[in-house]
């Protein structure tokens, strides 16, 4: 998709389904471009029961260089479980992410993390694939999923524990939100 994309009314779903195992069900690769209702600000991000021996990943954010700025930034959200996982989710093993690249960067804020996550968070990808490299950032999180007293102790991991270190992650700086927003006319949230 080009510079400036605009998706409005629309579902991007993964109809691939567990058997086919990991399959994106979009990626975007341009500046400027947003989703309303579908941003990953105000919504719901349910992980779905997998195949046996299968889990479940919220993110896997694949920045190439630690220059780049991009990422993945989930604000406000709920993350839980749909209704057939959630009977059986101790079976199944659901993270907050995984790296995909060498130098990626996700941030959770300000959001319920139910207790379909795994206490520790976050998953390798492949032994210890980017793990001194990434940037994974967790800030005022609530629901029982949220505790980060168990999460993986790598060195690319990490708590915010004040609005100005997650001031740069909120949508009016990471995405100079400020600038562009106000003219798609799609709501949006500015302020933590």
């Amino acid at each position: 998709m080009g510079q400036g994309f605009l998706a409005r009314d629309i579902t991007f779903e993964n109809t691939a389904g567990a058997s086919s195992h990991q399959a994106v069900a979009l990626r975007v690769g341009s500046d400027l471009s947003a989703f309303y209702r579908f941003v990953f600000q105000l919504c719901d991000i349910l992980a779905r029961r997998p195949n046996p021996h299968q889990g479940n990943m919220v993110t896997a954010q694949g920045r190439t260089d630690p220059q780049q700025n991009t990422g993945i930034v989930i604000q406000g959200c709920k993350i839980a479980a749909t209704t057939d996982l959630e009977p059986v989710k101790a079976n199944f093993k659901t993270y907050l992410g995984r790296p995909w690249k060498n130098y990626s960067r996700t941030v959770i804020m300000q959001s319920f993390i139910s207790d379909v996550i795994d206490p520790k968070g976050w998953s390798p990808w492949d032994g210890d694939f980017a793990l001194d490299t990434l940037y994974y950032r967790e800030y005022r999180n609530w629901g029982p999923g949220a505790d980060t007293s168990k999460r993986v102790k790598w060195k690319g991991w990490g708590v915010m524990g004040t609005p100005f270190e997650a001031m740069p992650f909120s949508i009016g700086i990471f995405i100079n939100g400020w600038y562009w927003l106000p003219f798609t006319g799609f709501p949006f949230w500015l302020l933590f």
